[in-house]
């Protein structure tokens, strides 16, 4: 990436005015493959967004739980990246003072090989500002219409959600639990239905869900450049649920109402 590119990135980002976070490269180990996480490549991009005044956060690494698949070489167990986020820690203050959050570790799922829980118990308090999880109702290649408003597909967030949160209480008190990452269904969304009207039933719900379960931010997948999981097209026009998170963003207040039994799964009448 060039530091015009990245000029380019935070200029987009202070036009609309959102927030920025950053995902850098665990992957930069030294010695390499089996040793802990090399910063110099990292330090030199926050050294160079300080100079510049941009406001990015940072995380570090994405879906460590699959990195088995990903990258077999490079085995970063759970202990090693909460180790690898420590040392980040500890280099904001210096490098990157603007930083207002770190957040991790963006995991795939809640029980492939424990990984999560064991992350959260060797991290400990006061390291990350915010839990980040990654949900999908679903492989876009093998799901199709109807599943997009079934009731049972739609309740596994809710499940997941409790677990998430309850996990993270009990192993960390007082951090925030994001969604980090998520839409209808991985490998690009299913084709004909990701992109209509049709997978507001699972947007809607999970904006939902994620509200009263105490989920604090809600990160959707993607902005443009994916097949039929953007909120924008190819041609960058709005796909639907573009437009259901503009009317939520505008219509929805910040104070989450308890609606009684609204966590409760079987329910075909959705209502937070």
């Amino acid at each position: 990436m060039t530091a015009a590119a990245w000029d380019s990135i935070n200029g987009f980002v202070s036009d609309v005015g959102w927030s920025f976070v950053f995902g850098l490269n665990v992957l930069l180990r030294s010695p390499w493959p089996v040793g802990s996480w090399f910063p110099d490549n990292a330090v030199s991009l926050m050294e160079y967004t300080h100079t510049r005044g941009y406001q990015v956060d940072w995380e570090l690494g994405n879906e460590p739980d699959l990195l088995y698949k990903v990258e077999p070489r490079i085995p970063i167990t759970p202990s090693e990246l909460a180790s690898d986020f420590k040392q980040l820690k500890t280099l904001v203050p210096k490098y990157s003072p603007q930083t207002k959050r770190i957040i991790g570790p963006d995991v795939a799922s809640l029980t492939r090989n424990d990984f999560f829980e064991k992350f959260l118990d060797s991290i400990g308090t006061g390291v990350l500002d915010a839990i980040t999880w990654h949900h999908y109702y679903g492989d876009g290649q093998k799901t199709s219409l109807p599943d997009f408003y079934d009731v049972s597909l739609l309740d596994q967030f809710i499940n997941q959600s409790l677990t998430v949160v309850s996990l993270v209480k009990s192993s960390l008190h007082s951090s925030e639990v994001w969604v980090g990452e998520t839409a209808s269904t991985y490998d690009s969304g299913t084709p004909n239905v990701s992109d209509s009207y049709a997978a507001g039933f699972m947007w809607l719900d999970k904006l939902g869900v994620a509200a009263i379960s105490g989920q604090r931010k809600l990160c959707r997948q993607v902005l443009f450049g994916s097949k039929t999981n953007g909120l924008l097209n190819a041609t960058i026009y709005p796909n639907p649920d573009y437009w259901l998170s503009v009317l939520h963003k505008r219509l929805v207040g910040t104070k989450v109402l308890y609606v009684t039994d609204s966590l409760t799964n079987g329910r075909s009448l959705r209502v937070y």
